[in-house]
């Protein structure tokens, strides 16, 4: 059922169990860790102002929510997750910050917590995602990672061996014509040079 559905139903005196109805009891195992891996990412941010990655618990808070009404009830929420330039599923931000304001404002969490017994707030799981994030950002802040990072930037920065050839057949190219190596010398090699020097 559309979370604007739900929240219609509610504000014309229905009852939530008429409403929202629980899916499942459980979380498998690989559920688990994808919510704790994409809650742990999702909050964590880079903060210019001290250089080092952060998170906010309330911005974890929240996509916990929604990951717990998506996966425990019948509630959908419209054009929450998109697709971003990598092909990869991401949340739309705007959408997550209204669907969260409108289950709270509305009392739906609270609803499905209090009313649902089947609905597990899981306090398992948000220990388990405190601590993948303590974890990242360890990493994340390490000596380590920065300089990889920075090595990975400089080397996507670096031709590959096609432009390698290119810039040398170029360069070649200008010698030649402005007469500082004749077309049949390799460039960047010296001709007097004697292969037992």
């Amino acid at each position: 059922m559309k979370l604007k559905s739900v929240i219609r139903g509610l504000k014309n005196g229905k009852e939530i169990e008429e409403l929202v109805k629980i899916k499942k009891n459980f979380m498998t195992f690989a559920e688990r860790r994808v919510i704790c891996s994409n809650v742990a990412n999702l909050a964590i941010f880079y903060d210019e102002d001290t250089e080092m990655y952060v998170y906010e618990d309330l911005v974890k808070d929240m996509y916990l929510t929604l990951y717990r009404i998506i996966y425990y009830t019948n509630i959908e929420i419209d054009d929450l997750f998109i697709e971003d330039e990598n092909g990869e599923n991401d949340i739309n931000l705007e959408v997550a910050v209204k669907a969260y304001d409108d289950l709270m404002a509305n009392k739906i969490y609270a609803l499905c917590v209090e009313n649902l017994n089947d609905f597990n707030s899981n306090d398992t799981l948000d220990n388990l995602i405190q601590s993948a994030i303590e974890q990242k950002i360890n990493i994340y802040n390490s000596t380590g990672f920065a300089i990889k990072t920075i090595v990975n930037e400089l080397v996507s920065k670096l031709p590959n061996p096609t432009e390698i050839q290119s810039l040398i057949g170029s360069v070649t190219s200008e010698l030649s014509k402005k007469g500082m190596v004749n077309s049949n010398q390799q460039p960047f090699t010296n001709p007097q040079r004697k292969d037992n020097e």
